[in-house]
């Protein structure tokens, strides 16, 4: 098992990734009710070939994430055929059901701050928020 699998596995309430190029890294990046979750200074391998999804989900009631992405280069495609392939998609989605009404989801009281960071893709939606 990776490094990277093996702190998957792991349960901790804030995961930070400063100073980090990815060469090898899982499907989706999945964070489910962490407190912070940060990619700092993150770079991911221009040659590879893999898109890259990050996906924050918040299902418990008592966390209020936040979510920091600064200083992060995230490449597009390099091949023409791929240029206008989705290489990068963001997803914040808040699972927060309300006990006596499934239908309905508590309001998002999270943070999302994106400052500074380089997408070279070129496809329409990088972010999907589901709130």
């Amino acid at each position: 098992m990776s490094v990277l699998a093996s702190l998957f596995c792991l349960q901790f309430s804030s995961i930070y990734f400063r100073d980090v190029t990815f060469y090898n890294f899982p499907n989706a990046f999945i964070f489910e009710d962490r407190h912070e979750v940060v990619f700092e200074r993150v770079k991911f391998d221009p040659s590879s070939t893999q898109k890259i999804e990050i996906d924050i989900v918040n299902k418990n009631v008592s966390v209020d994430p936040v979510v920091r992405i600064e200083g992060s280069e995230f490449p597009g495609f390099t091949e023409v055929s791929r240029v206008n392939e989705q290489r990068v998609l963001i997803v914040v989605e808040n699972k927060q059901q309300i006990v006596d009404e499934p239908d309905q989801c508590y309001e998002y009281k999270g943070e999302l701050h994106v400052i500074n960071n380089k997408f070279e893709s070129l496809a329409r939606q990088v972010w999907k928020t589901l709130v």
